[in-house]
């Protein structure tokens, strides 16, 4: 009879303690999985969209009257950007690695154009329109 307690008493422990691993391995779990969810989100947001994204920063003494951003799907038109104002004008390129090109035209009647700029499918460009030209940068 004695040992049989001794039995029980040793399963009752060891019950707990499974109860207690088993917790335990349940909070790991659940850690992994928000920590993976965060990731994913992250990681596909910030590296697998396949917009492009352009800003455009008007840098120069004029306004601008008129921007046409065109890529391999059209055009794109922006009206008027004053002095120090943005726009941002987002597109999906047909293939992973593309070009668009800026035509700008100033209120005061000056026209600038760029020669092109090498994109990829999730670029974020930073464009700032200065009186004699662009300034693009990457992130």
């Amino acid at each position: 009879m004695n040992n049989l307690v001794n039995v029980i008493t040793l399963l009752k422990k060891l019950q707990c303690r499974v109860a207690d691993v088993m917790t335990k391995v349940f909070a790991v779990i659940a850690v992994l999985i928000i920590l993976f969810a965060i990731c994913g989100w992250f990681v596909r947001g910030r590296y697998l969209s396949s917009l492009v994204t352009v800003t455009l920063h008007n840098a120069a003494k004029h306004p601008v009257k008129e921007i046409r951003l065109t890529h391999e799907r059209g055009v794109v038109l922006i009206n008027g950007i004053k002095c120090g104002e943005s726009r941002t004008i987002k597109f999906d390129p047909r293939q992973a690695e593309s070009v668009y090109s800026l035509q700008i035209e100033f209120q005061n009647g000056k026209k600038l154009k760029d020669r092109g700029v090498y994109i990829e499918r999730g670029d974020r460009i930073d464009e700032t329109i200065t009186e004699n030209g662009f300034k693009n940068r990457f992130f």
